[in-house]
């Protein structure tokens, strides 16, 4: 059956139509979780150094990681970076911009979607790839990857992987060359937006099995010719990438496999992700930005959803088996869902955060086609009549679907107020899910930041009493993963900050940092922090032994400085002041405050002249404090 052009359109305008009133009220939501990676998300602090230069910034991109700062450096999505890079110098640090580009993308896809169902389903009644359609634009699942700028990785590489998959069902009825090409581009645009994209090169193979009457070697010879796309994604990557070189920390509560991988445990592991994004997908509600340790248990064979999940995978499976010489549609369905699952079920790679709404995108296009095709048979609609029209459904059939979307719909529209801000989004999931030791810890993050950030006394009260509470409560978890996992020496770093720096307990905070030093002994954070901890344990000389020996290092590390200079000012050694801070200016020639320290160690010294000399340099370098300049003045006259 082909739809005349006019039917095609109206279809077009119903999708965008549910999209944006889906959607529409995320626009207007501002900066959420991990937005500052990818983006600037404050105009007058910049925090995004690649993308605040805008087009400028593209070649920076494209030959640097997607995950690029101190610490750590992982993963190749050039694309999604370009995008906000492009974005910024248009219309700057604007979540709205972002927000509206995200519902768009998605938009597209959705038509796209369509498209790839009404060509594949031409046997069937057009109501079936309409409703698939409506039933996977609406679902919750997706309220992620919309809704979270960062997400727009997820968003590009789906929306150019499904394309690619279009156009190659074009060509299969079609034969024009141009057809490939752009399935061999837009499948390369999809894994340099992100490696999901990677899903779609063993669907086509599936898919001209199923759907299509071609020989083996004709559908692998298609096979390969998309495959060309990973091909020149890596030869992009190779070509333009300045170090192949990666780091990427996980921390125990973002997945504890990382350090207790024996085979029970993943196994188990397994089962339960897999299981668990099952009853994502069912019942979409609660949903989580964050799930995590200890959210999602391992080792937990007697679990119910463990043994559930061992159940119905298993008879998926025998399903497929059974059914795949029959060219089921339900099987191919079955099979499109496994696809997209398999690569997030933590079986061959550690998934970050356990579980995430995001990983199951694809996936969900899968079951999507595999619930509306066995609403056709249990509600016994003859779904290959071609010529059915709508008031000819039964009653049933529609008021179900309806009440579905209507549902779905709901869920989607209340979950996008949620994902207003940072703070919105951790709060409202953190009720749902108290155990998740990352949603307590980056509430703490939050609250502390507000109270340093304000000048309101009464909200300062406020701020550090939640600060605390929270991270009391994620304290608890992450002492549980620095008895169980010991490896993990980032979770105990973090720890003994919160105890020096939060609960004020030193005592408690110490024998954590050392535990860091035995791993490695050239840990910057826990060096500085074991010092720090010396030094409020009124163990004054051995904190600054350490603290001298972290300035060993170049470039010096500014912190330290400041506190080691504290402490020979304590210890009245002026001469130490001087020469280090002259120290310090070699590596921060611009640096006011350290001119006023030699200058102070100078004044100490008894040496008026060079201490006044050091002073007018500071002012120099900062000619608008008048505090500065009124103590020189005085200074001056008490010289003469």
């Amino acid at each position: 059956m082909k739809l005349n052009s006019i039917n095609n359109k109206k279809i077009v305008f119903i999708i965008v139509l549910f999209t944006f009133l889906l959607y529409g009220n995320s626009i207007k939501n501002g900066y959420s979780m991990d937005d500052s990676y990818v983006t600037v998300t404050n105009d007058k602090i910049p925090n995004n150094p690649r993308i605040e230069k805008g087009l400028k910034g593209i070649p920076v991109i494209f030959s640097t990681h997607y995950m690029f700062n101190e610490k750590q450096k992982a993963e190749y999505r050039p694309i999604p970076l370009t995008t906000f890079a492009v974005e910024y110098e248009i219309f700057g640090s604007n979540p709205h911009v972002s927000h509206f580009i995200n519902v768009l993308i998605y938009c597209f896809s959705n038509i796209v979607v369509y498209l790839v169902l009404f060509q594949l389903f031409n046997r069937f009644s057009v109501f079936f790839p309409i409703l698939v359609t409506l039933l996977f634009m609406a679902h919750p699942i997706h309220t992620e990857v919309v809704n979270n700028i960062k997400c727009r990785d997820e968003l590009l590489s789906f929306l150019f992987g499904i394309t690619s998959f279009y156009f190659i069902i074009k060509y299969v009825e079609i034969k024009k060359i141009i057809y490939i090409l752009a399935s061999v581009l837009l499948i390369t645009l999809s894994l340099l937006s992100k490696k999901t994209g990677l899903i779609f090169i063993p669907l086509i193979p599936i898919t001209l099995y199923y759907f299509f009457n071609l020989k083996l070697r004709q559908i692998i010879y298609l096979s390969l010719l998309v495959s060309i796309g990973y091909v020149f994604y890596n030869l992009i990557e190779v070509l333009c990438l300045n170090s192949a070189e990666t780091n990427r920390t996980i921390v125990f509560f973002e997945n504890p496999l990382e350090y207790d991988n024996n085979f029970v445990s993943r196994v188990s592991l397994v089962f339960y992700s897999i299981g668990y994004y099952l009853k994502l997908l069912v019942l979409p509600n609660p949903l989580c930005c964050y799930y995590g340790y200890n959210t999602i248990p391992i080792n937990e064979w007697g679990s119910p959803i463990v043994i559930f999940s061992i159940i119905v995978y298993a008879s998926l499976l025998i399903f497929i088996i059974i059914k795949v010489k029959q060219k089921n549609v339900l099987s191919f369905s079955i099979l499109v869902y496994l696809l997209g699952i398999f690569p997030f079920s933590n079986l061959i790679a550690i998934a970050p955060g356990i579980i995430a709404e995001r990983f199951i995108y694809f996936a969900s296009f899968g079951f999507c086609i595999s619930v509306v095709y066995l609403f056709f048979v249990a509600l016994k609609v003859d779904i290959s009549n071609v010529n059915l029209k709508l008031r000819e459904l039964p009653f049933l059939f529609k008021g179900i679907f309806i009440l579905v979307f209507i549902i779905f719909f709901l869920l989607t529209f209340l979950r996008n107020k949620k994902w207003k801000s940072e703070l919105s989004i951790y709060e409202t999931d953190v009720a749902a899910f108290p155990n998740s030791c990352n949603l307590q810890y980056m509430l703490g993050n939050i609250y502390y930041n507000n109270y340093f950030n304000t000048t309101d006394e009464n909200l300062k009260v406020v701020y550090k009493e939640k600060s605390v509470n929270y991270y009391k409560k994620a304290a608890i978890y992450m002492n549980e993963g620095a008895t169980k996992y010991p490896k993990d020496i980032v979770n105990q770093n973090n720890l003994g900050t919160l105890y020096i720096n939060v609960f004020n307990d030193p005592k408690s905070a110490l024998p954590l940092f050392e535990n860091v030093l035995k791993t490695n002994p050239l840990h910057k954070e826990a060096r500085f922090n074991k010092a720090f901890c010396l030094e409020k344990l009124n163990m004054t000389d051995s904190a600054i032994v350490l603290y001298e020996k972290i300035l060993e290092e170049k470039p010096i590390d500014l912190v330290s400085y400041f506190r080691l200079k504290d402490l020979y000012f304590l210890k009245k050694k002026y001469k130490l002041v001087v020469n280090n801070a002259k120290l310090a200016l070699r590596d921060y020639p611009n640096n006011f405050k350290l001119y006023i320290d030699v200058g102070n160690g100078y004044m100490l010294l008894n040496d008026t002249i060079n201490g006044l000399k050091y002073f007018n340099i500071a002012l120099t370098k900062d000619p608008n404090n008048f505090g500065l300049k009124k103590s020189i003045e005085n200074m001056e006259k008490l010289h003469n």
